[in-house]
């Protein structure tokens, strides 16, 4: 698997969108298809973990 930490939180996200459209409706090998979705909750937990990290900043703005 593809290390993520270095891409910016949009083109995470895009390569989600991008791993969610090409398992709709195909037939993948079971292999891939589980090797593909690793990626993506991966991802998904790195863009969840900087969301949580961008919203403590705004309430720290907002506090002060």
């Amino acid at each position: 698997m593809e290390k993520t930490n270095s891409k910016s939180f949009e083109e995470k996200f895009d390569r989600v969108t991008e791993i969610a459209n090409s398992l709709e409706g195909k037939n993948i090998p079971l292999e891939e298809l589980m090797k593909t979705y690793e990626e993506g909750t991966a991802l998904i937990k790195e863009l969840e973990d900087e969301i949580k990290t961008a919203e403590q900043k705004i309430e720290t703005v907002k506090e002060n």
